[in-house]
């Protein structure tokens, strides 16, 4: 069978057609439609009972003077009630709302990042806990959870320890699209935690947090080109539709390489973000967490202070450890012990089964296309076959006539073309 380029791109459509799961939430982000804002002059429906509970005067009054709201802020939050009570989702609270009106600071901004906010959640959040469950590799090889220890305010402690994982080796067994959704399930299984359903049957609010980040073993495979985009898209999630939990983020344990990797990365946060950042070295780092945290060796995990006795929050991955991701196995027809003949396919099987996780469409396609075609000639030159025709053109024929040539030799030594049957 003879193999071409066109047949080796049209076998590939399918794929391209489909694309990863990281292309798949790639492009449901760029052309996802907002909610369809409301006609002014409209009529709009009613509230509901259980927002006009929410949005009453006694409990504004009790959210700005947990938010320091000034008398501004109040005024601008009452108005957005009214702008906002088209949206029936259990999201549109003052309290929710009160956290993109401090990021956006305008009436108008604040309407729009919040509807962006939800039109995000009923698109990738609402249900992941239910229809997402992490990987064993994933939860075991990813050290993100929240304490059960607090901080000085009694408010929630998020560790994650960036440098003891192996991003790179995540990225090649789940890709972008299987990193984004573990960071979102992690986000989200915080908030449902028994800790804290506890908070907030309390203090009547969603935690608000400290961030850990541990940079004890950064190295330079995190600077890898290909984890810069991803890095990008959390940071960009996290100031978009998480703003206002975050209230410090403290980098401990810093490595000299850190210096590096943060001059890449810090275009991607914005302002309000980088003033909540604090760093601290290995020398100094628990002077800088007790600051905030009163009693360390109580509160902090043993991997962040030898024999402290702080424990994680039920619910949340318990493996601290990070490492090296193992290798992810092949699968069942994808054998070792392939033949000679056999390399082509298995190699574009591998192509289509994980190259989408580095590869660009377009690139995975040709990439595929040269390991058809290089097949296709390294099979010709070990059969001497050409296109899938068998060549004749070393094959004699006895003739006593004359032994030296026959005439069918000599009409195919005349006519090349038809020494393909």
């Amino acid at each position: 069978m003879k193999i071409s380029k066109q047949w080796a791109v049209s076998r590939l459509s399918g794929l391209s057609r489909s694309g990863s799961m990281c292309d798949e939430m790639d492009e449901s982000n760029s052309h996802a439609t907002l909610p369809k804002e409301p006609d002014r002059g409209a009529t709009q429906s009613e509230p509901d009972s259980n927002m006009l509970k929410s949005w009453s005067e006694e409990r504004l009054q009790a959210i700005a003077k947990r938010w320091k709201l000034s008398d501004e802020e109040q005024s601008k939050l009452k108005q957005l009630q009214p702008l906002l009570a088209d949206i029936r989702h259990k999201k549109n609270d003052p309290e929710e709302v009160v956290r993109f009106l401090k990021e956006a600071h305008s009436i108008k901004g604040t309407e729009l990042m919040f509807r962006k906010f939800i039109d995000f959640r009923i698109r990738q959040v609402d249900t992941i806990l239910q229809d997402y469950q992490p990987h064993p590799v994933m939860k075991s090889h990813f050290p993100i959870t929240i304490l059960n220890g607090t901080d000085k305010d009694g408010d929630c402690i998020w560790l994650e320890r960036t440098g003891v994982t192996d991003v790179y080796g995540l990225y090649k067994y789940f890709g972008k699209a299987g990193i984004m959704r573990y960071q979102l399930w992690a986000r989200e299984k915080a908030m449902h935690t028994p800790w804290s359903q506890a908070y907030k049957a309390e203090k009547d609010q969603s935690p608000r947090v400290i961030c850990i980040l541990d940079m004890q073993g950064l190295n330079s495979s995190h600077m890898n080109p290909v984890l810069l985009p991803i890095l990008a898209d959390v940071v960009n999630i996290i100031q978009n539709y998480y703003c206002g939990f975050i209230k410090k983020i403290i980098v401990i344990r810093e490595p000299p390489i850190f210096k590096v990797l943060w001059s890449l990365v810090k275009h991607f946060f914005n302002q309000s973000m980088k003033e909540l950042i604090e760093f601290s070295g290995s020398n100094n780092y628990l002077a800088v967490l007790g600051k905030y945290i009163d009693d360390l060796e109580e509160t902090l995990p043993p991997c962040l202070l030898e024999g402290a006795r702080g424990t994680i929050a039920e619910g949340m991955p318990q493996r601290m450890d990070g490492g090296p991701v193992p290798m992810r196995p092949k699968p069942r027809h994808v054998l070792n012990n392939a033949s000679e003949s056999d390399t082509n396919a298995v190699q574009l099987q591998r192509a289509i089964l994980h190259g989408s996780e580095g590869f660009h469409r377009d690139q995975m396609q040709r990439h595929c296309v040269r390991i058809l075609l290089k097949g296709r000639h390294k099979h010709e030159a070990n059969t001497g076959t050409h296109g899938g025709f068998k060549c004749r053109r070393n094959r004699t024929r006895s003739s006593s006539i004359n032994p030296a040539i026959s005439k069918d030799q000599q009409h195919h030594h005349d006519n090349p073309q038809d020494a393909y049957i």
